[in-house]
């Protein structure tokens, strides 16, 4: 937010696409489906992963044991952790990302991981967030009135596959991974 504000920019597509901000005011901000996310935890929970809630977007997360912490450690990024023991997956309204403790190795025992968006940004946990940022950026479009023809992505990541498109520029950074190096 201070760097976009720095830079003059004021509409803004994030949360994977699923959050619009313009004229430096969030417009929407459409959390993850909750049946589909309290579903996850709860496999994630069952088995011995330490879960991690975002219930809004932003630098808090919430966890009902501290298992990801005595698992992995903190995360790397920013991040304000909120002990609720007495909290259930389900009693939380709204879910914006899980991150799930678990290895690469350990993936495939989460029956649910590719029921919702995920990428593997640090190799001791899985992120799991909207997966559309193309949607987004063409929301923005629609909003703003905007030429498809005139839009510019930067990417370095799989997580931005989705929104490399034929219909605009589409720029991979010099560290970007090969799928997405191939596709830009």
């Amino acid at each position: 937010k201070d760097f976009a504000k720095i830079s003059g920019i004021h509409h803004i597509v994030s949360n994977g696409g699923a959050a619009l901000t313009i004229d430096d005011h969030v417009i929407a901000n459409r959390p993850l489906d909750h049946k589909t996310a309290v579903a996850l935890c709860e496999e994630a929970e069952r088995k011995g992963y330490g879960v991690l809630i975002a219930t809004d977007d932003s630098i808090d997360v919430t966890m009902i044991n501290d298992n990801f912490i005595n698992q992995v450690g903190y995360r790397q990024e920013p991040t304000r952790y909120f002990l609720k023991q007495s909290l259930r997956y389900c009693d939380i309204p709204e879910i914006y990302k899980i991150y799930i403790a678990i290895s690469q190795d350990d993936e495939m025992n989460l029956k649910l991981k590719d029921s919702i968006g995920y990428i593997r940004f640090v190799d001791d946990y899985l992120t799991f967030q909207h997966d559309e940022k193309d949607r987004g950026i063409l929301n923005m479009i629609k909003t703003i009135h905007g030429k498809v023809e005139d839009v510019v992505v930067f990417g370095d990541d799989y997580n931005d596959l989705v929104m490399f498109r034929p219909e605009w520029t589409s720029i991979a950074m010099g560290n970007a991974c090969d799928a997405l190096k191939k596709k830009a």
